[in-house]
């Protein structure tokens, strides 16, 4: 079975793309890991954006106007990653699992 996840998810108003990659521990790993990359129009790495994290990226959301990425991780745990001010903010686990739903 396939431990790998890739999940895509573009700006409805910018030329921004953010890609997840996951793992969730069975390819012989012995932890889950993640990580969340941007990505511009031409393909560019935005290189001080991206995110890892001891867990998978279960969901994305871009705001539907600002530059602001919301990243849900499979621990629960919530990241928001502005663009524009080249910013991350965190939460601590407030969720005792991945949360299933994300919207701006």
């Amino acid at each position: 079975s396939a431990a790998s996840d890739v999940q895509l998810a573009c700006h409805s108003s910018y030329a921004l793309v953010a890609v997840a990659l996951g793992s969730d521990g069975q390819l012989g790993e012995r932890h889950s890991f993640g990580s969340v990359r941007l990505y511009l129009d031409e393909g560019e790495l935005v290189d001080e954006a991206t995110l890892q994290r001891s867990a998978s990226p279960s969901l994305l959301a871009w705001h539907p106007s600002l530059k602001m990425l919301a990243v849900a991780w499979s621990s629960g745990e919530l990241t928001v990653w502005n663009e524009h001010e080249h910013e991350l903010s965190e939460t601590s686990s407030v969720h005792r699992g991945s949360v299933k739903c994300l919207v701006w």
